[in-house]
């Protein structure tokens, strides 16, 4: 009772923060040089929502319905605008992403791949850390960051109950596992556009406001050798930091009994790898030919997941994977950032801050808009409203500083989608639960990859933009 009163007054506080900040930004702030009242208004609403987001306030998809009611109000956008930003082409490939998760993980295909690194790893404690991280990032570059830690979660438990089953939060490679599983998860989700929804947002955002399409190919190029690094980073940092105890031959071969013994491919495995290769060709051959748009080629795609014979989805399996809480947060943060833009407040909002950056250093320039990134997430607890911050000022950032189109996308897409120092993003939040690591734990663990995050982004993505003619 004490702990649902608790989270009451947090709703409460939550909820009257946000009342207040956008009565202060429509009513009473004055209007600064350069600005108009509906921009001021539509900083407001982003500042109330950040408010009701990080106070959990109320629902995700309310906060959205909040933003269809406040951006005509307050004379940000009509509602005929805002109809057109909410449902664009990033909504329908949500849908493909979800649908690709749930018929990749309905088969054995992740059981094998977990067996063929712990294969690898043996009963070495500190192999079997890269055994996941590695796993797990790489299921997270085609499945939903979600499914991957929750799949890899369960073995990890698995993996302790038979090593001795020590009490949560008493081991260092519970510690290690838990709080790796959803890192590596994160990582492997910026890899490809489809690893994470957010991705594709960041695409759209960045094609609609500059004019240069950055391609799937182009983003696998970069997305696909940052994550390779920095999850073999984030293996040596784990085993590094925590210092896992020794695990026993028995435990690894328990665990393995789960993972193994499926013998040859299935048929149904065999077309959901099939489907996937055609479906990841048709994404790459749009690079050259345009009209096969990474959308078009997905729908079709989804489409044919359930004709007869192919049977690799049916409607009850495909709603079921579906979180219609990023839905709806997707479409409403395009919305509010199409608002910021339209109104001029992205412009005057890099004009006032970043004043003669045009002569900064382009690594200062980077590593700025990393670290910006990278801090929105700690405090904003979801990855949409991060890309809706950055996006529109980022843009005009790089028009004054002349950062290329891919490296902004990926740094927007891999920070947004990334959040290594608390557990309050979705994905950390499923391991959290089960207690065997603190939040202490995590921010002790998350800072340093935090940086070395920023200095990668700041340096592998200029060099292999370059390299692919941005």
């Amino acid at each position: 009772m004490a702990g649902e009163n608790q989270f009451q007054k947090k709703q409460l506080i939550g909820m009257l923060s946000a009342v207040i900040i956008y009565l202060i930004f429509h009513f009473v702030l004055p209007v600064p040089e350069g600005l108009e009242r509906p921009a001021l208004c539509a900083f407001g609403i982003l500042l109330a929502c950040i408010a009701l987001w990080v106070t959990e306030a109320l629902p995700l998809f309310v906060t959205v319905i909040i933003v269809m009611v406040m951006l005509p109000i307050g004379g940000i956008l009509p509602v005929g605008q805002f109809s057109s930003t909410f449902m664009t082409p990033v909504i329908f490939f949500v849908f493909v992403a979800y649908g690709i998760s749930a018929a990749f993980a309905a088969t054995p295909i992740p059981y094998r791949m977990i067996n063929f690194f712990l294969n690898w790893s043996g009963s070495n404690s500190k192999k079997v850390i890269y055994a996941f991280v590695f796993c797990c990032a790489a299921m997270s570059a085609i499945i939903s960051n979600i499914a991957a830690t929750a799949l890899l979660m369960g073995l990890a438990l698995s993996l302790m109950k038979a090593n001795g089953n020590p009490k949560p939060g008493t081991t260092n490679l519970g510690r290690a596992l838990l709080i790796g599983i959803p890192g590596a998860a994160q990582i492997g989700g910026m890899a490809t556009p489809v690893g994470n929804s957010l991705n594709v947002l960041a695409m759209t955002m960045i094609e609609q406001g500059t004019g240069i399409r950055v391609t799937f190919l182009d983003w696998c190029i970069l997305g696909i050798p940052f994550a390779i690094i920095a999850a073999i980073f984030l293996g040596w940092w784990l085993s590094f930091l925590f210092k896992p105890e020794p695990i026993t031959e028995e435990a690894i071969a328990e665990v393995k009994k789960q993972v193994s013994g499926f013998g040859k491919l299935q048929p149904q495995e065999k077309k959901v790898i099939i489907w996937l290769l055609v479906t990841f060709a048709f994404w790459l051959s749009s690079t050259w030919f345009p009209a096969l748009n990474i959308f078009i080629v997905g729908m079709v795609s989804l489409a044919v997941a359930f004709l007869p014979g192919v049977n690799l989805l049916n409607g009850k399996k495909l709603m079921d994977s579906i979180s219609w809480d990023v839905i709806m947060m997707i479409g409403g943060i395009q919305a509010l950032a199409m608002g910021i833009v339209s109104t001029g407040g992205a412009t005057w909002l890099v004009n006032l801050t970043f004043a003669g950056a045009d002569a900064w250093p382009m690594l200062v320039v980077l590593l700025i808009l990393a670290a910006i990134t990278a801090f929105l997430h700690i405090i904003i607890p979801t990855g949409p409203p991060v890309v809706a911050l950055t996006v529109p000022p980022f843009l005009a950032i790089a028009a004054m500083t002349g950062v290329d189109p891919a490296t902004l996308c990926l740094i927007v897409g891999t920070f947004a989608g990334i959040e290594l120092v608390f557990p309050l993003d979705s994905i950390p939040l499923i391991t959290y639960g089960e207690g065997y690591y603190s939040m202490a734990d995590m921010a002790k663990y998350g800072v340093v990859p935090t940086a070395v995050l920023c200095l990668m982004c700041a340096t592998i993505f200029p060099f292999l933009a370059g390299l692919i003619g941005f």
